[in-house]
């Protein structure tokens, strides 16, 4: 999700990624636009959002 998420910035060359809706969201990954797929996409993104992640270099 963070790969597809930077690369769709870079094609809309925004720092914001906009969808026009949730429905546009799941076309994009051929799933279904039923209720079970919708909560699994918001379940994600949950997991992403609330997720800490840290980035850096090691040197010696």
């Amino acid at each position: 999700m963070p790969i597809f998420l930077a690369t769709m910035a870079v094609r809309q060359q925004s720092r914001i990624v906009r969808f026009e809706s949730a429905a546009e969201f799941l076309d994009t990954f051929g799933l279904s636009k039923g209720g079970k797929e919708y909560r699994r996409l918001v379940s994600a993104f949950e997991r992403i959002f609330g997720a800490t992640i840290y980035f850096g270099t090691e040197s010696n």
